[in-house]
């Protein structure tokens, strides 16, 4: 592969310069005991510390107290969003240090719930068992993606015709989301 040696030296020279004019004040400051933390949705999603900074609990804590004492909609639910965000990364915290072995005054680790499985050898068991294989197994339709790879690509978009999508239960998002609302205002 070829590449221009003046582009390299270009992106090489601009990587520089970043690094000393933004990336050392960033991290000198970082590493200064008097610098402030600034909590919020882009640094506390990296930052080591998100589930034990002091500042991120009181600004989660805040914004709680605006669920509260809030009527307006649109300030409760980013307040209720960051504070589920900082909730979520402190229980993280608290199981990752309870396998660890750990404790925490007043809580531990069990197993979760789970469903059933059938083993690999479960057909043969319940044929040794004398139930009749039309109980465990049951005909059905194929997926559409079954039936379009089945057809080959020229029948895929007539397979088409004979599927509908039904319409998915309302979310709720942000204005800026690109998807169409449900109701204009």
């Amino acid at each position: 592969m070829h590449y221009r040696t003046d582009k390299i030296s270009y992106c090489r020279v601009e990587l520089l310069e970043f690094a000393v004019k933004v990336l050392a004040p960033a991290a000198k400051a970082a590493l200064d005991p008097e610098t402030r933390p600034v909590p919020g949705a882009e640094q506390c999603t990296w930052c080591k510390a998100r589930f034990t900074c002091t500042a991120r609990a009181i600004d989660a804590l805040q914004g709680a107290g605006e669920l509260f004492g809030g009527s307006d909609l649109s300030v409760v639910l980013p307040a209720a969003k960051k504070f589920d965000s900082w909730l979520k990364d402190v229980e993280q915290a608290a199981t990752e240090r309870l396998a660890k072995g750990i404790a925490i005054p007043g809580f531990k680790l069990v197993e979760g719930d789970t469903k059933s499985v059938w083993r690999e050898d479960a057909q043969t068991v319940l044929t040794d068992l004398g139930i009749d294989p039309e109980v465990f197994f049951e005909r059905r339709m194929r997926t559409i993606t079954e039936v379009k790879k089945a057809v080959g690509k020229e029948m895929a978009a007539l397979v088409q015709g004979a599927t509908t999508k039904p319409a998915g239960k309302p979310k709720l998002t942000t204005e800026d989301d690109p998807k169409p609302g449900l109701f204009d205002f």
